[in-house]
């Protein structure tokens, strides 16, 4: 028998001392002791931006996890500054012939927002209902597949997104594709052999992340940048094979010539 709701039970249930709170999530990143360290090693070199030791390192050391070639790897400040610089390092700003970047309509601000920084209209496609992810098969008999400047996947709740099916679709369409694989460092580091390749895939190293650093991003791995600069530069008579590239790097090939 269902009991009626009485004035003195609501009283009762506004009083009542609020439950525990269960975060989604605790961040967890190193203590300051074990940062000290490294501060002082900035310190010692007063080297603080700019391709730095550390950062230097980090790269090296991230590369080793991730069992990528060392200099295939590259540090950004945030997930969304590695995101926009290889949206630009793959295929450029935005065209008037082709002006919009799909992206799936479940995802973050952030993936939208990097392709705006980019000059591109986002363009919201649906996801399957399996994966959440975007189906590259499917966007193959797209309508507005001829606008279409670039292609962001995004890997949802850190499940990375296969390469293969996006290298075909990029082989079959010409149109380039860069993964936004935010929070999928751990899934990358178990299968760099399926989800790291030919397509870049821009990592975050948000507070948020199951790797953190507070704040900071990373391109992995950066052969299709390398390839756009080279083609790039190939007109001006310039080659350049090590990687990663630096802007000194490439001051001085230019200068050179």
């Amino acid at each position: 028998m269902i009991q009626p709701h009485s004035a003195s039970s609501a009283t009762a249930a506004d009083n009542s001392e609020p439950g525990e709170i269960v975060p989604v999530l605790r961040p967890l990143l190193p203590l300051a002791d074990r940062i000290l360290p490294y501060l002082r090693r900035i310190d010692e070199t007063r080297i603080y931006s700019n391709h730095g030791p550390l950062s230097s390192e980090l790269e090296r050391r991230l590369a080793e996890h991730l069992r990528l070639p060392q200099g295939a790897l590259a540090c950004a400040s945030s997930g969304t500054a590695a995101l926009i610089g290889a949206i630009l390092a793959a295929t450029g700003r935005a065209t008037s012939e082709r002006p919009l970047a799909i992206i799936p309509a479940f995802t973050f601000a952030a993936t939208a927002a990097a392709v705006e920084q980019c000059g591109y209209q986002p363009y919201l496609a649906d996801v399957a209902a399996d994966s959440w992810m975007l189906d590259a098969e499917r966007l193959l008999s797209h309508p507005e597949r001829e606008r279409v400047g670039i292609v962001v996947p995004v890997a949802p709740f850190g499940r990375p997104v296969p390469q293969e099916p996006w290298r075909r679709f990029r082989a079959m369409t010409g149109i380039p594709v860069v993964i936004d694989g935010a929070a999928s460092f751990a899934g990358l580091a178990d299968r760099p052999d399926r989800f790291l390749g030919e397509i870049p895939v821009a990592i975050s190293f948000h507070a948020t992340k199951v790797f953190a650093t507070g704040e900071g991003g990373a391109v992995a791995p950066p052969a299709a940048v390398a390839n756009a600069v080279c083609d790039a530069l190939a007109p001006f008579g310039v080659e350049v094979n090590a990687t990663p590239i630096r802007p000194e790097q490439l001051v001085r090939a230019l200068k050179g010539r």
